[in-house]
Order: structure tokens, then C-alpha cells, then sequence
């Protein structure tokens, strides 16, 4: 009887561990990843604005660099909104994740080329150490 018992207690701890508490959806991923994410679509799109203010105190100010810069750093700061969507939906999004560091690793091989305002480069690290965060909870390592 203790058997069955005990039997019985591990496979209900087996089905509460592996499904979410809403509505018996699975959890994909470990830690807070809603959050982190949150963080990772304000601190980038605060990163954004700092970036472009700086472009426009430097040589660039004006000149076809910075539209292109800025237009990528757009894409990023869309594929981070998409990102950010998916998972409030507690939807699988390690694809859009995927798409977040291959845009983020040739963000920071700028960011390493070329000298920004201090605002720009703190808030970077900011984003890297969201992304970094993202990458522990989806068991990636990003190589930065």
C-alpha cells in the first residue's frame, strides 16, 4: 500500500513539474523568461533612441551610415517586439530568439568598432546581459 502511495505522489509531482500552472500549458523554457524579455524590449528600444542621439552628435550625423545603421537596429528592436509577443502567448519562440542574437552579434561588432556615447554603450551591456539571460533559459550559450 505505501508502494502505490508513494508510487502515486511521485507521478502527480511528475504532471504538476511538468506542466504550467495555466490552463496545463508546458513549460519550454527555465526561469523567468516573460520578464527577462520585457526588460530586453525596453532596455533596447532605450538603447535605440541613446544610439541615434549619439549618431547625431557624431561624423555620421546625416549621412546614408546612419540610416542604414538605423534601420537595422529597427529590424532589431521589431524582432525583439515579436519576441517579446510570442512569449506573453507562453508560445515556443526559440526561433525569434535565434533571430534576436544573429542581429545582436553584428549590433555589438559595431558597437566594438566604432566609439558611442557612454548612455549607449551602458545600455548595450544592459541588452547583452538580457540576452545572455534569454540564452541560460533556453540552454544556449551566446558567442558573442
Amino acid at each position: 500500500m505505501k508502494k502505490i502511495f508513494a508510487l502515486s505522489a511521485l507521478a502527480v509531482a511528475f504532471v504538476v513539474l511538468t506542466a504550467d500552472t495555466t490552463f496545463g500549458q508546458k513549460v519550454w523554457y527555465s526561469g523567468n523568461v516573460k520578464a527577462t524579455v520585457a526588460s530586453l524590449e525596453t532596455n533596447t528600444d532605450k538603447y535605440a533612441e541613446a544610439l541615434n542621439k549619439s549618431m547625431d552628435s557624431s561624423w555620421i550625423d546625416g549621412k546614408d551610415a546612419q540610416d542604414q545603421v538605423n534601420h537595422f537596429v529597427d529590424q532589431f528592436e521589431e524582432a525583439t517586439d515579436k519576441l517579446k509577443d510570442k512569449v506573453e502567448d507562453q508560445q515556443n519562440a526559440k526561433k525569434l530568439f535565434d533571430e534576436v542574437v544573429y542581429r545582436a552579434r553584428i549590433i555589438n561588432a559595431g558597437m566594438l568598432r566604432y566609439k558611442v556615447s557612454p548612455q549607449a554603450e551602458t545600455l548595450w551591456a544592459a541588452v547583452r546581459k538580457d540576452i545572455n539571460t534569454l540564452g541560460k533559459s533556453y540552454k544556449v550559450i551566446v558567442k558573442w
